[in-house]
C-alpha cells in the first residue's frame, strides 16, 4: 500500500498513530524544500517534493476567511496558530528527517513572534525573509547556512547585526539608515574576516530617505582607501545569477569605487538615487564567455 501512496499521503497517513508514523520515518520521501510563512493572520507549512508536483500545505488559522473557505489544503483553526504551527513543524522535520529551508515572516510586529528568530527549528534556513517586522528578539549569529536574508520596512536591523550573518546576498529594502550607518557596515565587512559577515557576496541596500543633495559616496567610505576601477583588477560586470537580468541580475560597476581588505579580498561600493550596491569579488574575474555575454548587453 505505501509503495501507491504519494509523499504528500504518507505524511498525513502518519498521523494515525506513532506505529505508522516510526514505519514512514524509514521511507523517502524526497523532499525538497521545507517553508514556513509566518504572519499574525497565521501559520502556514507548504513542504515541496522532487517528482511529484502537489506539495503538503498545512495551514493553521484563527478563523475563516474567504481564502481559506476556498482552499483545499489541510486547515486548523485555533486560538494559536503560531504555537500550534511550531508544534506541527517539530513533529514535521523528524519525521521527514528535512530541516526547514525557507521562512517568511511578515508583520505587523505582534508578541507571539518577538522571540522567533531564537527558534532552534530555523536555524537551518537558507532563506530568511522578514517585511514591516519593528521588534524582534535575538540575532542573526545562529542562522549558519543563510544563502539569502531579505528584510523589508524592518526597523530593528543595525549595520552590527550583519557582522554575525553569514548569508552570501542580502537585500534590504526602506531601510532608515544614513551615510554613517552606511560606513558602520562596511568597517563590520572590513574588519570582519574572521566573523560570518566573510561569506557575504552582495548586499544592496535601498533607503526612505536620502538628502535632497544626493547620497554622498565619500562619507559612507569615510575612512577607506579606495580606487576607482581597474580592468586587470576585477571585472566591470557583477553577474548575480539568483536574480533575473531585468530585476538587477547583471550589476555595471564601472564607476563603483573598490575597497581592498588586508587579506586580499576586494569589494566594491556603488550609489544611485536611494540604492547602495555593495560587492565582494570572490571571483574577481566571471568565465569568459559569460563576461563577454554581460558586457554586450550593460552599457
Amino acid at each position: 500500500m505505501v509503495n501507491f501512496l504519494s509523499p504528500k499521503s504518507l505524511i498525513n497517513f502518519a498521523l494515525s498513530s506513532p506505529k505508522i508514523q516510526e514505519f514512514i520515518k524509514l521511507q523517502n520521501l524526497n523532499v525538497e524544500k521545507l517553508s514556513l510563512n509566518i504572519s499574525q493572520k497565521g501559520f502556514v507549512i507548504r513542504l515541496k517534493f522532487f517528482y511529484f508536483n502537489k506539495p503538503l500545505v498545512w495551514k493553521f488559522f484563527t478563523s475563516y476567511t474567504r481564502e481559506v473557505k476556498l482552499s483545499t489544503d489541510k486547515i486548523k483553526l485555533c486560538e494559536t496558530p503560531i504555537e500550534f504551527g511550531k508544534q506541527a513543524v517539530e513533529w514535521l522535520t523528524d519525521l521527514i528527517r528535512f530541516p526547514v529551508t525557507a521562512v517568511q515572516i511578515t508583520g505587523p510586529s505582534f508578541p507571539e513572534i518577538e522571540n522567533i528568530l531564537q527558534w532552534t527549528k530555523i536555524h537551518e534556513c537558507e532563506k530568511l525573509t522578514m517585511n514591516f517586522i519593528d521588534k524582534t528578539e535575538g540575532g542573526l549569529e545562529k542562522f549558519t547556512d543563510l544563502e539569502s536574508f531579505d528584510l523589508n520596512g524592518s526597523d530593528w536591523l543595525k549595520p552590527e547585526h550583519l557582522k554575525n550573518c553569514a548569508a552570501k546576498r542580502i537585500t534590504l529594502y526602506t531601510m532608515d539608515w544614513d551615510a554613517n550607518q552606511l560606513n558602520q557596515f562596511i568597517r563590520c565587512w572590513f574588519e570582519g574576516i574572521e566573523q560570518p559577515i566573510n561569506k557575504l557576496e552582495n548586499i544592496e541596500i535601498q533607503l526612505k530617505f536620502v538628502p535632497m543633495e544626493g547620497l554622498p559616496i565619500e562619507q559612507i567610505v569615510s575612512g577607506f582607501e579606495t580606487k576607482p576601477w581597474d580592468p586587470t583588477q576585477r571585472a566591470r560586470i557583477y553577474r548575480n545569477y539568483h536574480k533575473k537580468e531585468f530585476e538587477g541580475g547583471l550589476l555595471n560597476l564601472e564607476h563603483a569605487l573598490d575597497i581592498l581588505r588586508p587579506d586580499g579580498k576586494l569589494a566594491s561600493v556603488s550609489v544611485f538615487d536611494k540604492i547602495v550596491n555593495f560587492v565582494v569579488w570572490h571571483q574577481r574575474f566571471p568565465v569568459a564567455s559569460e563576461q563577454s555575454f554581460s558586457d554586450n548587453i550593460v552599457v
